[in-house]
């Protein structure tokens, strides 16, 4: 019998489901520093949540590059502090791109305006936006095993 291949079994897809995973565990991250950051400021204003969101982001690139090195890409190559460095301009990008879309959904479009943490949930949108980018520059460079 022979068995049918899905695209579950394609090696990038496995890769983007480990690669979200961590994602998910470093969006945790990144959503409790951000609530406690906003606690502490005691304040939703554009700036404030640009701030706490920054923090969160900031705090949960660390859970995301061991992991990621560790289990979604398995690189065991020894290069740890170029391979960070790489990291973290990806990250710096997404870091950019995420503050955009938080403004612009946030600030401009007022999404989810008049519900309780709505910026947490325009996190989650602007999140989502940024796993593309972040997935396809940390698989193609960050990541990539070179011969």
């Amino acid at each position: 019998m022979i068995k049918e291949r899905t695209p579950f079994h394609q090696p990038v897809v496995r890769r983007f489901i480990k690669f979200c995973l961590v994602g998910a565990s470093s969006f945790a991250i990144l959503l409790i520093v951000e609530e406690i950051v906003v606690t502490l400021l005691r304040s939703t204003s554009t700036l404030a949540v640009l701030f706490a969101s920054s923090a969160g982001f900031a705090t949960s690139v660390f859970n995301g590059f061991y992991w990621n090195r560790r289990w979604t890409f398995r690189h065991k190559a020894p290069d740890v502090a170029n391979q960070f460095a790489a990291f973290l301009i990806v990250n710096l990008v997404g870091l950019a791109l995420n503050n955009f879309f938080m403004f612009l959904f946030y600030d401009r479009l007022r999404l989810f305006h008049g519900i309780s943490r709505s910026y947490i949930l325009c996190q989650m949108l602007a999140t989502v936006c940024v796993t593309f980018w972040n997935f396809f520059a940390n698989s193609r460079w960050t990541f990539a095993h070179r011969r």
